[in-house]
């Protein structure tokens, strides 16, 4: 057996040295064509044995993975139930999972029917392992042809092979089609996972088509509306912040406030006291403030004194505490002085602390005798944070 298995790596290595794809795609055929039942059954596992080989050279490294691709279409050409079984007949062993789902994957591409019946027939001899990996491939063909009932398929298989398989399938068909991705989630409910789904996909159709991405996320049930409705957006101003920003101005609450920190992240510069006036009206909710941060972060690197003009008109509260952190920590790389008597006058204890905390840990590594001169002297310091930033510094 072990001189047969070098036969059969030294043939497969010939056959990826070929140049033209055509030529080796039509050697691949015949050379599966002409196995033994025992040599179909380890073709795989064998060229996976040889397949590093090529690695080295991006031609070479190319030309090994669609060979691989080859050789699993040239199984389904002779009739993929015999290579198959024989890896069903090793589950457990040391069966290939990856073998076992090409081969599936490439005669669900020819007839997806037959593939579908084979898988469910012998469901129960796979491994949870097994059964996960090849039911991600064939979900993955199944919802690009008919996603209406892949779903329903789907519903047939244990609760969390469903969940990671429908999460696998739906992604992919998002790279390749998010309009219909997005349909199949609108459509249907009883998929799992839908509020992670609906932020994918929200990302990638925003990429091609940011208008319909949007209605569509607009649609969507009020939990999940939110956050796609944001990453949509925030897509898009990435983009074309004139034709979102007009979009967003149109837009109903919630959906203002939580594109907010897209807005920070992307609006122009000139713009930036104009969204700061923005982020004091409202409740101070997470958008509210982690656009806070953003925009203090990006004032702050352009215009260090305009920021702080901005935060001392701030009311307390969590969207100034959260501005704040963000100003000190970017401040602290050329004021580390100025950046800490900031952090200092942050409200909430425990955001202060962690501030406080780790910008003097950064600083006593840069320049311990000014970090603790600056512990010792500072005039807004409360006496607890003094005393635990002194124990931080060795005093």
């Amino acid at each position: 057996m072990a001189a047969r298995n070098d036969d059969l790596r030294s043939a497969l290595r010939g056959l990826v040295a070929v140049g033209d794809p055509g030529v080796r795609g039509a050697a691949v055929k015949e050379f599966i064509r002409s196995l033994r039942g025992d040599q179909l059954a380890v073709v795989l596992d064998a060229f996976e044995a040889v397949e590093g080989q090529f690695r080295s050279h991006q031609n070479s490294s190319r030309a090994a993975a669609s060979t691989w691709e080859m050789i699993a279409a040239a199984i389904v050409d002779r009739g993929p139930e015999e290579f198959l079984d024989a890896k069903l007949r090793k589950a457990g062993e040391q069966a290939s999972e990856t073998d076992f789902e090409s081969v599936l994957s490439a005669w669900a591409d020819r007839d997806l029917g037959a593939t579908v019946a084979y898988f469910n027939a012998n469901i129960a001899t796979l491994t949870p392992s097994e059964m996960e990996g090849a039911a991600g491939h064939l979900a993955t063909n199944y919802f690009r042809i008919d996603p209406e009932n892949a779903v329903k398929w789907l519903q047939t298989l244990p609760p969390d092979v469903q969940a990671r398989c429908s999460h696998y399938a739906l992604t992919d068909l998002c790279q390749h089609d998010p309009a219909a991705a997005a349909s199949v989630l609108a459509r249907h409910d009883s998929l799992p996972q839908r509020a992670e789904l609906a932020r994918e996909i929200a990302n990638r159709y925003a990429e091609v088509d940011p208008v319909n991405a949007l209605e569509w996320a607009r649609q969507l049930p009020e939990e999940m509306a939110g956050f796609a409705v944001r990453n949509v957006i925030t897509e898009w101003m990435e983009t074309d912040f004139a034709a979102a920003s007009a979009r967003l101005a149109t837009l109903d609450t919630p959906y203002p406030t939580a594109v907010l920190p897209g807005l920070a992240e992307n609006v122009p510069a000139d713009d930036l006291p104009a969204l700061a006036a923005r982020l004091g009206e409202g409740p101070g909710d997470d958008h509210q403030r982690s656009a806070a941060a953003a925009l203090a972060a990006r004032w702050t690197q352009d215009d260090a004194m305009s920021a702080s003009q901005w935060l001392v008109s701030q009311p307390s509260g969590p969207v100034r505490d959260s501005a704040i952190r963000a100003f000190a920590d970017t401040l602290a790389k050329d004021d580390p002085a100025s950046a800490y008597e900031w952090a200092a006058t942050i409200s909430d204890a425990d955001l202060r602390g962690d501030a406080l905390d780790e910008g003097i840990r950064d600083w006593i590594e840069r320049d311990p005798d000014a970090a603790r001169e600056w512990v010792q002297t500072s005039t807004t310091l409360s006496g607890d944070d003094r005393a635990r930033l002194l124990r931080r510094t060795g005093r």
